[in-house]
Formats: structure tokens, sequence, C-alpha cells
């Protein structure tokens, strides 16, 4: 699903000839409900590890307070993150980036796909004892096609086409995997200690 959904993006953004910036920020919103997502998985945790967690060089305690302190410090850093990436992807030039409701139906696809994830997530965590580390970091590898168009310049060009090929693939790609990866490690038990 997460795939057709990159799919519809990319065939919308090819058939608008959308820039690859005003697809990039069609992908920022994704980022945006992913890291939503992610706040509220974290908060509506009843069981999971801190194992690999430390605050000032101690073990994070097992608490209702460390699982919100974690989820803050999540959407914050997430959040600074996000705002440096609009500023590049919006900002630069006063570019034209076209009707809000091209992005606004992007991001509709996407917020329908992770709502369907987030479900499937929710009751994969209720079943198991996720690790807390894992949950706080797995989303910023998905960032990572944003951040390499940024880095490589790629993200100021006005062209169409294959720039945006390449970051659709890369992006895709990210998705998919870290969907998997993800699944696959927050769906392991741990043996909790009381």
């Amino acid at each position: 699903m997460l795939v057709a959904a990159n799919v519809v993006v990319l065939a919308m953004a090819f058939h608008l000839q959308m820039s690859l910036r005003s697809l990039m920020l069609v992908y920022w919103m994704q980022s945006v409900v992913i890291g939503v997502a992610n706040v509220i998985r974290i908060l509506k945790l009843e069981r999971w590890s801190s194992e690999g967690m430390k605050l000032a060089a101690h073990p994070l305690a097992h608490s209702a307070l460390a699982k919100v302190s974690t989820a803050v410090f999540f959407a914050v850093h997430y959040g600074i993150f996000h705002l440096v990436y609009l500023f590049f992807i919006a900002l630069p030039d006063n570019a034209d980036l076209g009707p809000a409701a091209v992005y606004l139906l992007g991001a509709l696809v996407f917020a329908v796909n992770h709502a369907f994830s987030l479900r499937e997530n929710l009751k994969s965590d209720a079943a198991g004892a996720p690790n807390l580390n894992r949950m706080l970091f797995m989303p910023y590898a998905r960032i990572i096609p944003m951040h390499v168009m940024i880095v490589s310049g790629l993200a100021f060009t006005s062209s169409t086409g294959w720039p945006i090929l390449v970051f659709g693939l890369l992006k895709t790609v990210a998705d998919a995997l870290m969907q998997r990866v993800e699944r696959r490690l927050t769906a392991t038990t741990v043996e909790l200690v009381p």
C-alpha cells in the first residue's frame, strides 16, 4: 500500500509537471505525518523496553514520565529538522510551488496510508514491548532522500524529469525498506524486568 501511495504521488508529479521542490514539499508533508504517527505510537505504549537509552549516563527509568519525555524530545528534534527542510524547500527564490490543492491531495494520500499503518503498528505494539530507543530513531531514516536532494543542490533546480525520478525512487525505496525494518524491529517482544 505504501509503494502504491508513492506511485500515485509520483504519477501526479509527472502529470502536473511538478518541480522537484514541489514534489519534495509533498514528501515533507508525508514526513510530518510520519512524525505525528510516531509520537502517537510512543504515547500509546503500555509496555516497552528502554534498553539502550540513557539519561545523563544512567539507564533511562521505565516510567510514564520517561515515555512522555521521549515523545516530547522526538517531536521537538524531528520538528526542528522539518522546519529547516521547509526553509530549504519552500523559501528560496520565492519559488512558485503551485496550487495548494496538489499538496493537500498528496498529503491526503500519505495520511490515509499512514493511518492504516498506525492502526497496525498500535496492534503490534500492544502485543509486545517495543524498544523505545528504536522507535525514537526509526523515522529519521526516511528523511535521508530529502536530505540528499538538499545537500546535493538538486532541490534548487527548476527541472522536472530525472531529478524527480531519482528522488521518487530513493524515497519509495527508503519508505518500503524502513516500513519493513520498523515492523520487524518493533514487533520484537522483549522480556521486561519488573
